[in-house]
């Protein structure tokens, strides 16, 4: 194997595995015990419990790391309702509730795990920061600095400065 491709499949297995500890915390440390049944018969049939919530978080996870359709810049909730066969409202409730964010902070923190593996790689691709931000699916580099600092909490060039010191 290349460098370049070693250096791909790095970015992919950190991404996966960074997902899945986030999705494993959330789900393990965010346990709330289901209601009792005279609760339940009290609460409006149409909130899905907990533990369903929680499977609906995980499928959605598992769909937009295994199609990376987060690299999609016009990714919608609707278009993950559609190929998830979920609702949108059941889909924003899991992802608000189970993993405590929104939809487009989730898919832009995906983004942002993506570049992480490019940026890495920037030189030998001859990479743009733009390239970066296309191929991640941001619409500008603009947006692009912006979520990899807010989720980050350092630019591209101090992230990377600190990735070479360690």
């Amino acid at each position: 194997l290349t460098a370049r491709r070693l250096v791909e499949m790095a970015g992919y297995i950190i991404m996966g595995y960074l997902l899945y500890a986030e999705l494993d915390t959330a789900l393990t440390v965010r346990h709330h015990p289901l209601p009792a049944p005279e609760e339940m018969a009290e609460a409006d049939n149409s909130k899905a419990d907990m533990g369903q919530l929680a499977l609906y978080a995980r499928q959605v996870a598992e769909y937009l790391e295994s199609s990376e359709a987060y690299t999609n810049p016009n990714l919608s909730l609707k278009d993950v309702a559609k190929a998830t066969g979920l609702s949108s409202k059941n889909l924003s409730r899991a992802i608000n509730t189970v993993l405590e964010k929104s939809f487009f902070d989730l898919v832009n923190g995906l983004r942002v795990e993506k570049s992480k593996g490019l940026l890495l790689a920037k030189k030998e691709r001859g990479y743009t920061l733009d390239t970066i931000a296309e191929e991640c699916g941001f619409n500008s580099r603009f947006t692009f600095n912006a979520a990899f600092k807010r989720a980050t909490g350092l630019t591209t060039s101090e992230w990377l400065k600190s990735t070479k010191a360690v």
